[in-house]
């Protein structure tokens, strides 16, 4: 099941080497966080491009060094669309949600085509709606996903964050239809003390689930959003 979710046996683009991202982005260096016996986590580290003319030729102690240099830290955690360029999000609230029990809530988070949790994204993804009607299908994949811990409750997660909340989603998404990212909204924001926290910000059709990224709006929105919280 872990497989099925993250994919991560496939690689794309295909004559792109992931160890070495500077080749596409420019002053980015590759490195993997371990994050629990089993669990290892390959992360880009691009520093802002004030800095970009620096970086050249630096080694991993510099990009370490820099993430001390008081720029704020953005943290991109990306789904299951092929490849780091660019993806969605599964885990962002449960990160998110961790460091709001510990005291350190983020500055702001970002959410691109949400789903309220992992359960209603599977019986809705468009791949398996037709095997829906096979008699004990649901209940299999519901045990796979249980025993697996593959919940990304969202919806729950959302209740107990105090951070600005950005959520955007394309109005003619398919594969996780609007009505959730407007679902997850509304949970959000009656959840909030500060109802002001919480945006959403729903893009015209043309660019469905994945190509957000190239809506010209999106860059203007998300800088926004940021920029008023670390004013």
């Amino acid at each position: 099941m872990d497989m099925l979710i993250y994919v991560n046996f496939f690689k794309a683009p295909f004559l792109v080497d992931l160890k070495k991202p500077e080749s596409k982005i420019p002053h980015t260096v590759n490195f993997y966080i371990r994050a629990e016996p089993g669990v290892i986590l390959g992360v880009w580290h691009t520093v802002p491009s004030c800095r970009g003319e620096e970086a050249k030729g630096k080694d991993r102690c510099w990009y370490e060094a820099a993430l001390h240099d008081g720029n704020p830290i953005i943290v991109y955690l990306h789904g299951s669309a092929e490849h780091r360029v660019w993806g969605l999000y599964r885990v962002a609230t449960n990160a998110a949600k961790v460091l709001e029990e510990k005291g350190c809530p983020v500055d702001a988070i970002v959410l691109e085509a949400p789903f309220t949790n992992m359960w209603v994204a599977s019986i809705n993804y468009p791949l398996l709606k037709i095997y829906r009607k096979l008699p004990g299908f649901l209940r299999t994949l519901m045990d796979a996903l249980r025993k697996d811990k593959i919940v990304f409750p969202n919806d729950e997660n959302v209740k107990f964050l105090s951070s600005p909340l950005l959520i955007i989603h394309g109005e003619d998404d398919r594969t996780v239809p609007l009505e959730y990212g407007k679902k997850l909204y509304e949970i959000a924001h009656n959840a909030y003390r500060n109802k002001e926290r919480v945006k959403m910000v729903i893009f015209p059709p043309g660019f469905q689930h994945n190509f957000l990224c190239k809506s010209p709006k999106l860059l203007i929105t998300v800088r926004d959003f940021l920029s008023k919280q670390w004013a």
